[in-house]
């Protein structure tokens, strides 16, 4: 009886089944993109997925979850700093550390699904994993913003998209899901109530009257029917030209804009962080970073200080 429990005890820390990463990356892509993630992070696995290709080799098809271990983890970690994309130019390292994020995630989702005991993953040294460099996000000004509002578009959808985007925060891929069900009224105002894609969290926020009017005439339906993202791209690229905006700007550069321009106005960094519905006050922070006329007052600021102090002790030592 008494090994019978120790048996019992050993079976329950086994994994619940044998799977092959191959059949479980399969089924992992379709689940996050029928359920949570959406086509940005389906892209993100399937580059990832890739990669490990290149990094096993011909041992990626025999390569069963539960053999995955802290060495493998770590070779894949090593390859990535060190990879090429199919041009043979060297992979970002932003691309790699995000490759390993999806890789690190998957893993953990494979503990949830019975497939590890743990994830190797997590036990890799912070000096091991592709690092992710300082980027500095590009974004637009007020001015900047206004100028594109007053410039002809090419396409009238992507222009009230791109700007309603700007006075909310919106990512893309909730911007594209948005129906008119989930624009409530309230009051002498309008709200909006959604389910945001990305983390599937709930996320609701007042509609500033500008923001309203990008949201165009009511049809039921899809409020923003947007082309491909390729093809948003180039309109995108074409229209902040003809507005005289030489940035690279991306229909993520809207999220950006709203979030440092709020910051700008004085807002504090927690209120825009519920704003944008992040779930860690540091991912907000790194806005903080880009807003330099907030840093050029700050300075000026100390310098009026002192000058009054200077000239109040000046006054002192006079008499």
């Amino acid at each position: 009886m008494e090994n019978k429990g120790i048996f019992a005890r050993l079976k329950a820390l086994l994994p619940k089944r044998r799977t092959r990463l191959s059949e479980y990356l399969k089924e992992y892509r379709s689940r996050n993109l029928a359920e949570r993630r959406g086509n940005s992070f389906d892209s993100m696995v399937g580059n990832m997925e890739h990669h490990l290709r290149q990094c096993l080799g011909p041992d990626f098809a025999t390569l069963a979850v539960s053999n995955i271990d802290t060495a493998l983890c770590k070779r894949f970690a090593c390859y990535l700093k060190r990879a090429v994309k199919n041009t043979g130019e060297p992979l970002s390292l932003v691309s790699a550390h995000h490759y390993f994020s999806a890789f690190r995630t998957m893993l953990s989702d494979a503990v949830a699904d019975g497939l590890l005991r743990d994830n190797p993953a997590l036990r890799l040294r912070k000096q091991e994993i592709p690092k992710r460099p300082m980027v500095t996000k590009t974004y637009l000004d007020a001015a900047e913003v206004a100028q594109l509002a007053l410039t002809p578009c090419p396409s009238a959808v992507v222009k009230r998209a791109f700007m309603f985007s700007c006075l909310t925060g919106l990512r893309l891929s909730d911007i594209r899901r948005l129906r008119w069900r989930d624009i409530l009224r309230e009051g002498d105002g309008w709200r909006f109530s959604i389910i945001m894609q990305k983390t599937q969290e709930p996320m609701q926020s007042k509609l500033s009257s500008e923001a309203c009017r990008w949201l165009g005439d009511s049809t039921g339906g899809t409020i923003f029917p947007l082309p491909s993202n390729s093809t948003l791209g180039r309109i995108l690229r074409q229209w902040a030209t003809e507005a005289g905006i030489m940035k690279h700007v991306t229909f993520h550069t809207a999220r950006h804009s709203y979030a440092t321009m709020a910051l700008s106005s004085g807002n504090d960094i927690y209120t825009i962080s519920k704003l944008l519905g992040h779930r860690n006050i540091n991912t907000t922070a790194v806005y903080a970073a880009v807003v330099d006329t907030q840093r050029d007052a700050a300075v000026d600021s100390v310098s009026h200080l002192f000058r009054q102090q200077l000239e109040k002790q000046k006054q002192v030592h006079d008499t």
